[in-house]
């Protein structure tokens, strides 16, 4: 039986143009926040791991690349490693998985969101960003059914505005902000 984890979530999802507007998110929060995160951008094996070194040193939230077994920690994010689903076992401990990929990309934000929604629930909230075709809006509604909430880039401001409109159009989106706005909502957010 699966342990509902204490420590609350935020699950970011991004594909085309998201290194550069998730760095101009982190730049935003500041630490200490009550939460963990985890960053699903669509990118290959080798340079998750690059973004997430770029990502540590231009915010002041601690970020690296996600390892199987890593537990989630306040103020920290991770990132899902290029060519694995990042999912959780039982306890809220990462898993990573060479299942195949979902709407052609590994890893899948709609993957992740599924995942944390059934362990999370209402202590979850999905960010979808920039990025092209409809990953994500599956998992936001598996979210939403969980009783978590989700936030969407607003697609006027998006490089890539597809992700969150599809999200929007799915009736999932209980917000929809700029960049800035969903920092500063996450830099506000606590249960």
């Amino acid at each position: 039986m699966a342990v509902r984890p204490r420590l609350p979530l935020v699950v970011i999802g991004a594909s085309s143009g998201g290194p550069a507007t998730v760095e101009r998110l982190f730049r935003q929060i500041e630490p200490p926040v009550p939460w963990a995160a985890v960053l699903v951008q669509h990118m290959p094996a080798p340079f998750t791991r690059t973004l997430a070194e770029r990502l540590d040193r231009t915010s002041l939230l601690a970020v690296r690349e996600a390892q199987a077994g890593d537990a989630l920690e306040a103020g920290q994010v991770l990132v899902a490693p290029g060519g694995s689903h990042l999912l959780f076992d039982r306890r809220g401990r990462v898993r990573l998985a060479q299942d195949p990929p979902v709407n052609f990309v590994r890893p899948a934000v709609d993957v992740t969101l599924q995942a944390a929604a059934a362990l999370w629930g209402s202590r979850l909230v999905a960010v979808i960003l920039t990025g092209m075709g409809r990953d994500g809006t599956d998992g936001c509604l598996a979210v939403k059914r969980h009783g978590g909430q989700v936030w969407v880039q607003d697609p006027a401001e998006a490089i890539m505005p597809s992700m969150p409109e599809h999200v929007v159009a799915s009736g999932a989106a209980d917000r929809v902000l700029p960049v800035e706005g969903l920092a500063r909502a996450l830099g506000e957010l606590a249960w």
